[in-house]
Order: structure tokens, then C-alpha cells, then sequence
């Protein structure tokens, strides 16, 4: 169709066309402009904050570009790349001015179309000369929005002066900014703190040592108030430690690292210095020369009678007895240029070093050995020297073999042991009687029980004896080689000690202990004796101790006349449960059975407990040599031996009558019952006659010692008069040397009647 839209419309739709066109160019460009500042600023602050490398500038920088391009592709070529036609900008001129209605884009439609045959002519040029006199009348300049772009405009003028107004103001940074973020270039930002790891960079530390390190601030940066070190070990990561100040005074950190065992890497911040991050310093393990295969031979003192032992160093200690001689053998881990044996930090010998193959092809030195003596350490001043040694807790001593390897490596914590030094300890002596009292005899023998045990063997045993009121005390018995038996290391003697010859007096209080003597030298301030504890005795007249003895005799036979009865009590009731037993068995029948086998079990219990005292009596008797031989055997064949003889027939029996007790049968019960009241009748009259013999044999001792004492105080009673009268007759047959003088009744002369 022929052209409906005039030529000043047209104009003005292609000036409105690209007047939005600049504005959307101009919008961009401000928009880069702020993305720009962006990306200075933002790298800038990450860069100079966080002290990056070059690998996280890179990833910083490219981030911030990328950002850049996002807004250089959103806001100025996507938006200029989408086209502008006139029926685009018919429509945005008519939302502006809403009188045209659709005037202006139906004209640009009917102008752009063939238009319908049907269609009014006049109506269609109608309509466009009214969209065309409309749209003169409008001024296309206002349609394009500007107040957004002056914002976004100003932003950016505002973000330009900005970024030079910093380059103005710090252009050392910024020149630094540049030359890092865009050309890349390792150069350090300027920093208050300058922190200096001393000895570093790398560390090299023994294995097992401590490592000690020091960090400093130069001179013109500013110090701290604390420092981290971030170290990162092998088996635990990355860890971090914060130092404080020493407080000397002096701006220096110290951190120790106790016994390294593995490689690490660490490094230090502090401030705003962080430059250890880019590079850690790395601490690296050297091996001391160490210790392989360590075994001590040792030589026992030839008192010891110990063959040489070997002990390996397994276990960190050594127990070594004073007077051994100790051989030490060794292989070290590395070459070793020389080596030492201390003992508590004093060198007492060298160690020599050998050649030998370990499997590198040529002899190398490494295999060590030395000898060394455990001598006695010297006396106190209040000891003489050849005093026994002071005892208590054995010393610990400290045992080091110290080696240098060929690089100059000590072995400062290992090669190390604990020396216990044993000395000799005294015997162990132990005495108990037997057979006896506390009171005895003038004329007593003692029976003694005498362990003694000593590590390395027994020189000397004997037996001491003494009373504290006699002028004149025994010699001490020796108790021979032959007594003792072979092994001299652990004695047991049973000593009969005979007091007959001593000659002590009633009333003396006795002592007796053991002495006992080892075979430690005199050199090694040897021998040590030791003592049993004392037993002590009473010693007293025969004949009240015999007193003594028949008293206890009659309790002891009291005691057996309860146990007599409570035999025949026993016996009763087993009779008795056999006659109750009728048509059946009734509980009263199972009670007097269980009533007879309690008794019958304490009667057991008391005729071994007889026995046991009348044995003791016995053995005091005969220990005492009191009584005839005929007593003692009468007690011990006629008393002693029954009584233990009826001790398991009588368990035995209670045992039956227990079982008796569960019977079920009357006739079975009560023939069992019969059965044991025999045996229990039986034990009965063995009873009685033991009693019998109790009773006769004290009558015969009472009468005994009671004839001894009458007739020792008819001697005593003898020996006072033949005294006084020999004290009346002295001197009657003496010469006298004056002339008997007459008593004044007396003729003067005649013979006398």
C-alpha cells in the first residue's frame, strides 16, 4: 500500500530508535565502570588483607573478570543486539501518549501490509492522517527514560573518582596492586610486622631431641603481643600454638618442641606478618646412634658360688651384686667414632670398638664391649672400713653408654639403664621350742625348731645360752656341718639343748637365741650375723614343776570323766532308739539317734584333745627329766595311744548312727541300733579303764614327789643340825694358851664327878 506514515513521523521514530540506543550504551559503559572499581577494590582488599600468591590472585583476578564480562554482556551487548522495529516503537510512543490509541501502529501496520479490498480506502488514510497530525505534535525526546541512567551515571563518576582519588592517595599501593594482580609479580606488600624464625630456615633435630625455637621482630617493625606457630605433623595435622612475650624485656617468642619423633613443618604469624605461610620451614630427623643387641655378662664374688649369668637389656635394669664383675657387649646402629661407659656421670671405663660385617660389604665399626667392676662404695666416717656394710635400700645407679657416630651424632637418650646395686643381706634366723614350758628344770633339756637361710650359704650357726643372775654362763654351741646337711643356703636343725651342765638355779631367767654368720668376705666388710628373737624360761624346782604337772594331769582327767559320761549318754540313747522301734520307726527314734552321733562325735573330739594334752604333759616330763621311765611309758603306751586309737572308730560310728537315722525298716533299724550300742558299750569300758589308769598314775607321781620333797627336806633338815653341831663342837680340841679358868662353885681341888 502507498506510504500512510508521513516523513517528520518517520524521522522522529528513528530518533527516538536511536536515542534508546545511546542510552542503553551509556547505561553499560557506567555499568562497567562500576564493575571495574569493583574489581580493583575487591582484589585490592583480598590481595593486601590475606597476603595471597600468585595462584590466588590469579583465581581472584579471574573470578572479578569474570564478573566484569557478566556485566558487559547483560548490560551493553545483549541489550543493543535486540532490534527496534517500527511497530516496537509505535507501541512504546503510544503507552507514552495515550490519545494516538491505536492510531500510529495501525498506519505502520497498513502501510507495512497489503490491505483488504473490503476495507474502507477513506477510512484507512482517515485514520493515518490523524495518527500523523498526533504524532507530530509529540515530542519524542521525553519518551526516553533518563532519570535511572543519571543514578547509574553518577555511581560511576562517583566510583571513578573514587579509585583516583586512592591512586592519588596511596599510589605505592596501588602501583603494588597493579604489578601484583596484573602482572603478577612477587613482590611483598609493605607491613608493620617483620617476624625472623633464628637458625632457620630449615631445622635439623635429633630423633628423640628437643627442639628448641626463637622468634624475633627486627628492629624498626613493630613487636607483637603474641605470635602462632602452625605446624603440621604427620600423625595429628596442622596444629597451632599461640606465644606469648618472654617478659625479659627482649621482643623474642620462644617455643620448644619436646622429643621430636617424626619430620614435621611449621610457620609463624604474628601482626600483620604472615610471610612463613608461602614457605614453612621444614624440621628434619637425624638418627642418633643408637643401641642394638646390648647384653651384660656377669661374674659373681666367688663367695656367691654362682655360675656367670647373661641378662640383655630388654627389661632397662640390671640388679648387680657388690664385688661382680660386668661385661658389656653391644652393636650400634651406625658407624661410631668413640664411645664411654659412665656410671652415674662418671666415666669408669672405655668401651672398645670393633670392626664387623653387618651385611654392607665391608667391616664397619659398630660392635662395642667394655668391662667394669661393682666396687663397695667407701665407708661413712663413723664406719670403720672393715665394718659391716650399712644397711637399707639398695642404691639405684644410673648405667649410660654414651657413643659419638662419625658425624658428630650423640646418643643423649638411649643407651641408658638402671644399675641396682645389691648388697649382701644378713641370714634370717627363726627358734621355737617344743616339749616345753616356760618354766624348766635346772636339769631340763630343750628341744629347738632352728630355720636359718642366707642367699649365698651359712658360715656359722650356734646356739647361745645365759641366765641373767649366773656368775659363770655356758659357751655357746656350734652347731657342726653334719647338722646343718648340704645345702647351707636353707638350714632346718631340730637341736636338743641340755641345760644339765649349766648349773643354773631356781630362780634364773634363761635365754636362748641363735646366732647365725654368712660367707660374706672381710674385704666386702663382711661377714653379717644376725639373731633370732630370745625364747625365754623360768627355771624352777623339780618338784613344783611336777606339781605343776599332776594339776594338770587331774583338769585333764576332770575334762575325760565329762567325756566318759557323755559316752555312756551316748550309748543310752542309741539303746534307747533301738527299743522304741515297735510296728514302724517313729521321729522320736531318728531324734535319739541324731542326739547319740552329735555325742559320739564329741567324744571323738575330746579323746584326741585328751590325747594331745597328756602327750604334751609327756614330752615336758621327759624334757624336764622328771618321773621314772616307767611313767612316761605307761602315760604314752597305756593313755596317750588308746585314746588316739578309739578317735576314728568313734567317727566312724557317728557316721553309722547317722545313717541308721534314715533307715526306714524297723527290724533293719533296730538290729543297726543294737550293733552300735555294742561298739559304743565297748568304747565305754576302754574309757573307763584309761580313767582308771589317769587315776593311778597321778596317785603314784603325787605320792612320788611328795616322798622326794619329805625326803629332800629330811636331807636339808639333816644338813642343818650336822651344821650347828659342828659349829658347837669347834674348838674344844684346840690348845689353849691361857689356864682354863674355874667357875667360882668349883673345889679348888679334887677329881671331878
Amino acid at each position: 500500500m502507498s506510504q500512510l506514515i508521513s516523513t517528520r513521523v518517520r524521522s522522529k521514530l528513528l530518533t527516538l530508535r536511536g536515542g534508546l540506543r545511546r542510552r542503553l550504551a551509556v547505561e553499560a559503559v557506567s555499568w562497567l565502570v562500576l564493575a571495574l572499581v569493583a574489581l580493583v577494590l575487591v582484589s585490592l582488599a583480598f590481595d593486601f588483607t590475606l597476603r595471597l600468591d600468585r595462584l590466588q590472585r590469579g583465581i581472584i583476578l579471574s573470578l572479578c573478570a569474570a564478573g566484569v564480562l557478566t556485566v558487559f554482556w547483560r548490560q551493553l551487548v545483549r541489550p543493543l543486539a535486540v532490534a527496534m522495529s517500527m511497530d516496537d516503537l509505535a507501541l512504546l510512543v503510544e503507552r507514552r501518549y495515550p490519545p494516538l490509541g491505536d492510531r500510529l501502529i495501525s498506519a505502520v501496520q497498513f502501510e507495512q501490509r497489503q490491505i483488504d479490498d473490503q476495507l474502507s480506502q477513506a477510512m484507512i488514510h482517515r485514520m493515518a492522517e490523524q495518527a500523523n497530525t498526533l504524532a507530530a505534535a509529540v515530542d519524542m525526546g521525553t519518551i526516553v527514560e533518563r532519570s535511572r541512567l543519571r543514578r547509574v551515571g553518577a555511581a560511576a563518576l562517583l566510583a571513578a573518582a573514587a579509585l583516583a582519588g586512592l591512586w592519588a592517595w596511596q599510589s605505592d599501593v596501588m602501583n603494588l596492586w597493579l604489578a601484583r594482580n596484573l602482572a603478577f609479580a612477587d613482590i611483598p606488600w609493605p607491613q608493620r610486622t617483620y617476624l625472623n624464625v633464628r637458625g632457620g630456615p630449615d631445622f635439623t633435630v635429633l630423633r628423640g631431641d628437643d627442639l628448641e625455637i626463637e622468634i624475633d621482630a627486627s628492629a624498626s617493625s613493630v613487636v607483637p603481643t603474641q605470635v602462632v606457630i602452625h605446624a603440621r605433623f604427620p600423625s595429628v595435622g596442622w596444629t597451632e600454638d599461640r606465644l606469648e612475650l618472654t617478659g625479659n624485656g627482649q621482643a623474642v617468642f620462644h617455643k620448644k618442641f619436646p622429643a621430636v619423633r617424626e619430620p614435621f613443618e611449621f610457620y609463624v604469624t604474628g601482626g600483620d606478618d604472615d610471610r612463613d605461610r608461602d614457605r614453612p620451614h621444614q624440621v628434619h630427623l637425624q638418627d642418633p646412634p643408637a643401641l642394638a643387641d646390648v647384653r651384660f655378662s656377669v661374674d659373681y664374688p666367688a663367695y656367691m658360688q654362682r655360675e656367670q649369668r647373661t641378662f640383655d637389656a630388654s627389661g632397662g635394669a640390671l640388679a648387680v651384686s657388690i664385688g661382680s664383675t660386668v661385661t658389656v657387649s653391644a652393636l650400634a646402629t651406625k658407624d661410631i667414632a668413640s664411645a664411654r661407659l659412665l656410671l652415674d656421670g662418671r666415666e669408669i671405663a672405655p668401651l672398645r670398638i670393633h670392626s664387623v660385617d653387618v651385611g654392607e660389604g665391608r667391616p664397619v665399626p659398630r660392635e662395642l664391649s667394655g668391662t667394669f667392676s661393682i666396687d663397695l662404695p667407701p665407708a661413712p666416717a663413723s664406719l670403720p672400713a672393715s665394718g659391716p656394710a650399712p644397711k637399707g635400700r639398695d642404691p639405684a645407679r644410673e648405667l649410660r653408654l654414651a657413643l659419638v657416630d662419625t658425624d658428630g651424632y650423640t646418643n643423649r637418650h638411649s643407651g641408658q639403664y638402671i644399675l641396682q646395686v645389691l648388697s649382701d643381706q644378713p641370714p634370717s634366723v627363726t627358734l621355737r621350742k617344743r616339749g616345753v614350758g616356760i618354766n624348766i628344770t635346772p636339769n631340763a633339756i630343750l628341744p629347738l625348731d632352728i630355720e636359718a637361710k642366707d642367699d649365698c650359704g651359712l658360715a656359722l650357726l650356734q646356739v647361745n645360752c645365759r641366765a641373767d643372775l649366773a656368775k659363770e654362763q655356758p659357751k655357746p654351741t656350734e652347731l657342726k656341718d653334719a647338722a646343718l646337711g648340704k645345702d647351707l643356703r636353707s638350714v632346718r636343725v631340730n637341736h636338743a639343748l641340755d641345760i644339765k651342765g649349766a648349773k643354773f638355779e631356781p630362780g634364773y631367767t634363761v635365754h636362748v637365741m641363735v646366732t647365725a654368720q654368712d660367707t660374706l668376705p672381710e674385704a666386702l666388710r663382711g661377714p653379717n650375723r644376725a639373731s633370732s628373737s630370745s625364747l625365754d624360761f623360768k627355771i624352777v624346782k623339780p618338784e613344783e614343776l611336777m606339781a605343776e604337772l599332776v594339776r594338770r594331769q587331774k583338769e585333764i582327767r576332770l575334762e575325760f570323766e565329762q567325756a566318759v559320761a557323755q559316752q555312756a549318754s551316748a550309748r543310752a540313747k542309741t539303746t534307747s532308739a533301738g527299743q522304741s522301734v515297735g510296728s514302724g520307726v517313729t521321729p522320736e527314734t531318728g531324734r535319739l539317734l541324731a542326739e547319740s552321733a552329735s555325742l559320739q562325735t564329741t567324744v571323738s573330739a575330746q579323746c584326741g584333745k585328751v590325747a594331745s594334752l597328756l602327750d604334751a604333759v609327756r614330752e615336758e616330763m621327759v624334757n624336764n627329766r622328771l618321773g621314772t621311765p616307767a611313767d612316761a611309758t605307761q602315760l604314752a603306751e597305756g593313755i596317750v595311744q588308746p585314746l588316739r586309737a578309739m578317735g576314728a572308730p568313734m567317727a566312724q560310728t557317728a557316721a553309722a548312727l547317722n545313717a541308721t537315722a534314715q533307715l526306714t525298716q524297723a527290724q533293719a533299724l533296730r538290729e543297726q541300733a543294737d550293733r552300735i550300742a555294742s561298739i559304743q558299750a565297748d568304747f565305754l569300758a576302754k574309757m573307763r579303764e584309761v580313767l582308771d589308769r589317769m587315776a593311778k598314775l597321778e596317785s603314784r607321781q603325787e605320792l612320788a614327789y611328795k616322798l622326794e620333797v619329805i625326803m629332800k627336806t629330811w636331807e636339808e633338815v639333816l644338813q642343818a643340825t650336822r651344821a650347828k653341831g659342828e659349829e658347837q663342837l669347834k674348838g674344844v680340841f684346840e690348845t689353849p694358851t691361857q689356864p682354863a679358868t674355874q667357875p667360882a662353885t668349883q673345889p679348888a681341888s679334887g677329881p671331878a664327878r
